[in-house]
């Protein structure tokens, strides 16, 4: 009986929120595959306009309600942003921050975007940069949480009803897809600066050999292909013929 047990616990699948780690793309991925986008679109509003008109006291003072209407509007592009991306994956073959491959021809599926402009659609990148550039992760949990609250506490409510269980599910879903965003425009953001750092290491390597060129021309230029010889291998290669160092 103990090993049975232990058979049906080992063999749980794991939840969307365990990948946004590790594979954050799939995560989202997850998400739009358990939801109709636009169903998910029209739970968020009806639970955003619970929260605003319950007079629930996490968004009594006039600051956090409008915090929570910021990050409401920021929310919905980012949402978009990666229905984007994850209907049309082959748009991102290349550095979304910088312009090194040409972009290939494709297929936008824009058939629920209704906010992205045609730029933001066509790099919705852009679109998740600014919006963790605009709010933390530790800001983004606390206002979730908020407004999780203030969805589900409708006691003495009258303008709108809501089902505590959509408004939870909702949460789930939203708050797996802002996880996994925030570790994802991390990599990207890691992938940028490392491959900035790699062309600039290039660039000063060509530099130096080009001088190193220079003042040894005579040598280097009749014994060596210059292009294919790294400054180090440069600097032996003239120490072993016995030129003196300029």
């Amino acid at each position: 009986m103990s090993h049975e047990f232990e058979r049906v616990i080992c063999n749980k699948s794991p939840l969307n929120i365990e990948l946004v780690k590790t594979d954050p793309l799939q995560a989202i991925a997850n998400v739009f595959e358990s939801i109709d986008f636009d169903c998910l679109r029209t739970n968020l509003c009806r639970w955003f306009h619970a929260a605003i008109v319950n007079g629930n006291h996490v968004y009594e003072e006039d600051s956090h309600r409008t915090g929570l209407q910021v990050f409401f509007a920021e929310l919905e592009l980012l949402l978009e942003a990666f229905y984007v991306i994850n209907r049309t994956p082959v748009l991102y073959t290349r550095d979304p921050y910088t312009d090194n491959e040409t972009v290939k021809n494709r297929q936008l599926y824009l058939d629920k975007v209704y906010l992205l402009s045609s730029d933001q659609a066509e790099n919705p990148h852009t679109v998740i940069n600014a919006f963790f550039s605009r709010f933390s992760i530790v800001y983004i949990r606390r206002e979730l949480r908020d407004w999780l609250q203030a969805g589900i506490d409708q006691e003495g409510c009258e303008q709108i009803k809501l089902n505590p269980i959509k408004v939870l599910l909702a949460y789930n879903d939203v708050e797996c897809i802002l996880e996994a965003a925030y570790h994802y425009n991390k990599r990207i953001l890691k992938q940028a600066k490392e491959q900035g750092v790699a062309v600039t290491l290039r660039r000063n390597n060509t530099s130096k050999r080009r001088s190193y060129v220079d003042k040894h021309s005579d040598v280097i230029g009749y014994l060596y292909d210059t292009e294919q010889l790294e400054i180090n291998d440069m600097i032996e290669a003239v120490k072993r013929l016995g030129c003196k160092e300029n």
